[in-house]
């Protein structure tokens, strides 16, 4: 994610800093100190910091399960509005989904009975009775902090963990699909309605959550759709198969060259027709503020190769690419090259094919 940086690693799992969430920490802090002083700025800054420290916690609640049915948690990233996993895929076995997400519920009211236990035993029970932002009752604070943040998440507002749970029982009883659509409708009603209170009570923050909500309820609805969809679609019936390969010798001109001649930007690298390695579009540009346009193409083509068969259905090449990163990927038969596909290629056969189903309809 831009503007964000990592500040460590948890169970193989990057942990990342959003630069807006410093910039929040230092304006609350500095807010707070010109009105109650210099040690009120600090204890406030220091209980959102552990807010977000819980944050991350039940994040990481999410991403250990999701770690123990396989699935690759790529990092952790704390918001201003808090923390999102970015897991590769989301599984649509309905029992995982819930076991996932019931993680990041778990440890959230975890948190909070660790707190009431320690109050308990301190014989300071009755703070939880008046809390108080000042920074008197910092404990107290904390554990009404999770648990608002575990009876917010309950709120089946899809994509939140109410919403997922939701789509998951759903899922139960309907077809995948539909269960997203449903409850994608219902997340992003709830999120206007989330709105229009932030709206008459000035409160910016939940506007902002509302936002989140309804955006990300549309975009994995939409990622949900079209992995569906390209489960079905092989390969072959996308590919470019007008390829304009380079030889490992060639300049970086012969690649511009083709460019500006309206071809592709990725391009297979081969000798004798065996594919050596992959010019992306991404290391063309790199290489060329940085060697020119001399350079030879076997000093810059990415060899860490992860073909593709003429067979293999699209959701899984889709998947492929998100995880390695790449926009483009050689499509590959006994060794030799027969295509390429590109994200840009995926997307735009998506957004035809539900155009034409939408027509159709």
């Amino acid at each position: 994610m831009k503007w964000s940086f990592k500040v460590g690693e948890i169970f193989g799992i990057s942990i990342r800093v959003h630069a807006i969430f410093l910039l929040l920490l230092l304006i609350i802090g500095l807010s707070e100190a010109s009105t109650s002083g210099v040690r009120a700025g600090l204890i406030s800054m220091l209980f959102v910091a552990s807010v977000f420290v819980c944050v991350l916690l039940h994040e990481l609640g999410h991403s250990v399960q999701a770690k123990r049915y396989g699935i690759k948690v790529e990092d952790i990233t704390l918001l201003p509005i808090g923390g999102v996993a970015h897991m590769h895929e989301i599984p649509e076995n309905p029992r995982k989904e819930i076991r996932i997400t019931l993680a990041g519920l778990v440890v959230s009211f975890a948190i909070a009975g660790v707190i009431f236990l320690i109050l308990l035993g301190a014989g300071r029970i009755s703070e939880l009775r008046s809390p108080t932002l000042s920074g008197i009752h910092f404990l107290a604070n904390l554990f009404w902090a999770n648990v608002i943040l575990g009876f917010f998440n309950v709120i089946p507002a899809f994509p939140m963990d109410g919403g997922r749970v939701f789509r998951a029982l759903l899922a139960q009883r309907l077809d995948y699909v539909r269960a997203t659509h449903i409850a994608a409708m219902i997340g992003q009603g709830l999120a206007m309605l989330f709105a229009l209170v932030g709206i008459f009570f000035g409160n910016w923050l939940l506007i902002v959550v509302a936002l989140f909500i309804f955006m990300g309820a549309g975009s994995e609805e939409h990622m949900v759709q079209m992995r569906s969809f390209l489960r079905e679609v092989p390969a072959r019936t996308i590919m470019a198969t007008d390829l304009y390969p380079l030889s490992p010798g060639d300049p970086l001109s012969k690649a511009i060259e083709c460019v500006y001649r309206g071809c592709y930007s990725d391009f297979p690298v081969a000798d004798n027709g065996r594919l050596m390695g992959i010019l992306t579009k991404t290391r063309l540009i790199t290489a060329l503020h940085e060697r020119g346009l001399e350079a030879k193409v076997s000093d810059v083509m990415d060899t860490d190769l992860k073909p593709v068969r003429p067979d293999e259905p699209l959701a899984e090449v889709h998947q492929k690419m998100v995880e390695s990163g790449v926009t483009a990927m050689p499509v590959v038969d006994e060794g030799h090259i027969v295509g390429m596909i590109s994200l840009e290629n995926i997307g735009r056969f998506f957004m035809v094919s539900s155009a034409l189903k939408k027509g159709a309809a």
